[in-house]
């Protein structure tokens, strides 16, 4: 994922997380986080990062534009197209995957690459990040009788835990198992959905 964006930037999330954020950390799979794997990285896998510069350049990428790679892993794009926009932003929350980074960036000179240990949902930039506001009044809703009412805690497991609240995780997978959402009925607040699909 590279946006190109003119303004903008990520920082690593502080130490207040809301307790519904997911742990993208524990998230990003076993071999992210393995030295070994890592080292070996590179040499298995050919991101095409070449043609995807060239396809960034296509569609408007300066050298005055700010990039921000998410989900940077080792940098072959981030490297790839820091001498064809004016800064890149390469986040990942992998703190190997970043000395990685870090090590090529040093030995290539790199110095328009910012590299941020965050992830999709934990990379802040200007503004309110994408939905978390709404997450959050959400959250606040809960209430105290644990017998009667949705507690605040068990609001922030639910979208911790099982993400349903996310329409932009929900509804690809419900296309890509071979469904077609037909009708679909939001609430005003984001937060539920319902859907009719059909097996296609």
């Amino acid at each position: 994922m590279f946006p190109s964006c003119s303004r903008g930037s990520c920082a690593g999330v502080g130490d207040a997380k809301p307790g519904w954020l997911l742990d993208e950390v524990t998230s990003a799979g076993r071999e992210n986080l393995d030295p070994e794997h890592v080292a070996r990285y590179d040499t298995k896998e050919d991101a095409g990062a070449l043609a995807e510069v060239a396809e960034l350049v296509a569609l408007g990428l300066t050298s005055a534009s700010t990039g921000v790679d998410i989900g940077v892993g080792t940098g072959q794009l981030a490297l790839a197209v820091a001498s064809s926009c004016r800064r890149v932003v390469a986040v990942d929350v992998s703190p190997v995957m970043l000395a990685a980074l870090r090590r090529e960036l040093a030995a290539q000179r790199a110095t328009n690459v910012d590299v941020v240990e965050a992830g999709f949902l934990t990379c802040e930039h200007e503004g309110d990040p994408a939905d978390e506001a709404r997450i959050e009044a959400w959250c606040a809703t809960g209430g105290a009788d644990v017998a009667s009412v949705w507690t605040r805690a068990e609001l922030e497991e639910h979208v911790r835990d099982e993400h349903s609240p996310f329409t932009w995780l929900l509804e690809p997978m419900i296309e890509r198992s071979s469904f077609a959402i037909e009708h679909a009925v939001r609430s005003d607040d984001g937060i539920f959905a319902k859907y009719v699909a059909r097996a296609i």
